[in-house]
């Protein structure tokens, strides 16, 4: 296990829940029936004796052609990309090599745009692809500053930022035109009530044909964006004293808590989120998510009685209901110190379907705004570190999966009953430079990973 998610699943306060979102795309049918033509039949008389049908043909099913270029948009994760580095801060030097990024091309190329990178996201167009400068190790990450890469061009522009301490930078948010997009740093955040440690995220505004980058918010926890991109709710973190009980009694202890914040993006002006409408105040309030049309905010909050509870605040109205009372359980303890947060320490993330507009959701629940009734949400589970290292994945037009090889050696093809398609090897898909492939016993060797897969087909 690693040091930082040993820190994660140890320390983590507050809430187990977290907002976010995603929509499916429906997947296009695998199979084409081959047209038959069919002889036209005599109109029949009303009082002919009926006749027996006639039995249709048997229609063969014919299977999609999937080649080389099927797999256009694919990004590969591979040390057969990367170049020998070394490892910075390590005596003895060090010289291993890190994974590289590549992308398939129309031609069914995979054509190699980072020496050592970690796919971050696309943008909305699937042309421009995010990705960190480094690589992960099993207790230490060598990251840096984020690059946008435009596979349409073959350009490369280097985000700059000023921070004191490089974390794993997050995409949550692009403009219209794709010139800018804003993501925040997170360097092992935490709210650790026994010492009083904080780590906030720092959240920017980054242009893309620049490469420079705006500071917005700089001791966030959790973010969302307003629909029309003019508002970012947000949380800032405090200690409060709790009551703990341990087998002596009770003793007097520290308790990270969230405080809801509004930041204005056009002013570039931040106030504490207005809860004067609740006739019962919350202690704490985190996890903001807008609704879709921009005109209720939810949050979760905290109360004196122990409990967490939704509440929904309705912006024009300017007025905040509190639902009912969450009954998910604490994992060891009754107490909300010992609550991990949303996502499961190893990497992995729940997705469950969008239900409606009535609906918002947290990993750990639904709830319905129409009748207050909370629920456990359909769960999707993503093996390994999502941004990059996925097993598996689904073509955007959904008709065919790829995987790789146990040995991670080879692109396998198949539709949703598993039946093989088509498969290439990975080196034969390569045609570019290739160096010699450096390990270190201190360092875990690079596997070939699938990282995404873009709507857009490069040139």
């Amino acid at each position: 296990m690693k040091m930082k998610n040993l820190i994660w699943s140890v320390t983590l306060a507050m809430f187990i829940l977290s907002s976010c979102q995603s929509s499916t795309t429906p997947p296009s049918p695998l199979q084409s029936t081959a047209e038959t033509e069919t002889n036209s039949q005599p109109v029949i008389d009303s009082t002919t004796t009926p006749q027996p049908a006639t039995k249709a043909p048997t229609v063969t099913p014919t299977l999609i052609p999937v080649t080389k270029k099927s797999l256009a948009g694919l990004i590969i994760s591979s040390p057969i990309l990367g170049v020998p580095l070394e490892v910075p801060g390590v005596q003895p030097s060090t010289m291993i090599t890190p994974n590289g990024l590549g992308i398939i091309n129309s031609k069914g190329e995979l054509i190699k745009f980072a020496d050592a990178g970690l796919f971050e996201s696309f943008s909305p167009s699937g042309i421009q692809i995010v990705y960190q400068h480094g690589f992960e190790d099993e207790y230490y990450d060598y990251i840096d500053n984020l690059f946008v890469y435009n596979s349409m061009t073959g350009e490369t522009v280097e985000i700059f930022d000023d921070l004191e301490y490089e974390g794993g930078k997050t995409v949550i948010s692009w403009s219209q035109d794709e010139q800018q997009f804003i993501y925040y740093n997170d360097y092992l955040t935490v709210l650790f009530e026994a010492f009083g440690y904080f780590a906030p995220k720092q959240l920017l505004l980054a242009d893309v044909s620049t490469g420079q980058t705006i500071s917005l918010i700089n001791d966030g926890y959790q973010f969302d964006i307003s629909p029309d991109r003019s508002q970012i709710a947000y949380t800032t973190g405090e200690l409060i004293d709790i009551e703990i009980e341990s087998d002596g009694g009770k003793t007097l202890g520290k308790f990270g808590c969230f405080q809801p914040h509004i930041y204005d993006i056009t002013s570039s002006s931040s106030q504490p989120f207005n809860v004067s409408s609740l006739n019962e105040k919350p202690v704490c309030l985190g996890y903001p998510k807008w609704s879709p049309d921009g005109r209720e905010i939810a949050w979760i909050g905290y109360f004196e009685n122990n409990t967490f509870r939704p509440i929904i605040f309705d912006l024009d109205d300017k007025v905040g209901h509190v639902y009912e009372v969450l009954d998910q359980k604490p994992i060891r303890t009754n107490l909300p110190t010992s609550w991990y947060f949303g996502e499961p320490y190893f990497g992995g993330r729940f997705e469950p379907d969008w239900v409606g507009d009535y609906i918002f959701w947290t990993p750990s629940y639904e709830v319905n705004t129409e009748t207050g009734k909370a629920s456990t949400p359909r769960e999707l589970e993503v093996s390994g570190n999502p941004k990059w290292a996925k097993y598996y994945i689904e073509s955007p037009d959904g008709s065919f999966n790829v995987s790789l090889s146990e040995e991670r050696d080879v692109i396998i093809l198949s539709d949703d009953n598993e039946n093989l398609l088509a498969s290439f090897l990975v080196d034969d898909v390569y045609n570019g430079p290739r160096q010699e492939i450096l390990t270190s016993g201190f360092f875990l060797p690079g596997r070939t990973y699938i990282a995404g897969w873009s709507t857009f087909a490069p040139p």
